[in-house]
């Protein structure tokens, strides 16, 4: 696992988005990439996650990242904080913020309320996260469609988004749903595979969650 880990830092290091010089990469035998130390922003953070990911024999990311603000910032109070996350979402068209509500403890962000799409709720954490001084997000939203949806179609719309998809081999993903909630499982042979798939299935109408079983599988990096 020596290749890979080094292979990671190589990543790492030519991301300019990512200082390298506070972050340690720890390999498991399985090609688990475990990732800690700190980084100025979850810009940082999420970059160096995606970095990881990028590398062949990687199987699965554990982001143990830090957030630390550099010391000249003069971070924003909670109530600052709230204001600007709130002011943040309404600016995005796709969002119905007044749907959500913010609240700000200690640098902390607590997302709650209903969004009707499963990818929104995601998106309301990225955003929550892009604003400077946030320490973290609990995200307590729920999806709430507009229609009703039939597990059966569901399953049948992320298949069909599957067998559209360049990178997704739809005979080794297996999908079920079961009241909303969409189970992968499976096998996949990278990281842009396993997005693909993730994905399609967090755009499909009617997707309330996902249970994310499936492995990234490579030989890459075998001692």
């Amino acid at each position: 696992m020596e290749q890979v880990k080094a292979a990671v830092l190589d990543e790492l290091k030519l991301d300019s988005r990512v200082n390298v010089d506070n972050i340690t990469v720890t390999v498991e035998d399985d090609g688990a990439v475990v990732l800690t130390g700190t980084v100025p922003s979850f810009a940082a953070r999420h970059a160096a996650e995606d970095a990881a990911w990028r590398v062949l024999g990687v199987s699965f990311v554990e982001n143990d990242l830090d957030v630390k603000y550099q010391d000249h910032l003069e971070l924003p109070s909670d109530e600052e904080l709230q204001e600007r996350i709130e002011k943040v979402l309404s600016w995005d068209p796709e969002m119905t913020a007044e749907d959500i509500a913010v609240q700000v403890v200690a640098g902390r962000v607590i997302l709650k309320g209903s969004v009707d799409a499963y990818w929104k709720l995601l998106r309301a954490e990225r955003i929550a996260t892009s604003v400077i001084g946030v320490m973290g997000v609990d995200n307590y939203l729920s999806v709430v469609p507009t229609h009703d949806f039939v597990d059966e179609e569901i399953a049948d719309d992320i298949v069909s988004a599957f067998e559209r998809n360049l990178y997704i081999d739809p005979e080794s993903v297996h999908v079920t749903v079961a009241n909303g909630v969409v189970t992968l499982e499976g096998s996949v042979p990278d990281f842009v595979a396993w997005r693909a798939a993730y994905d399609a299935a967090a755009a499909t109408h009617g997707v309330l969650d996902i249970v994310d079983n499936l492995n990234i599988s490579s030989e890459y990096g075998e001692d």
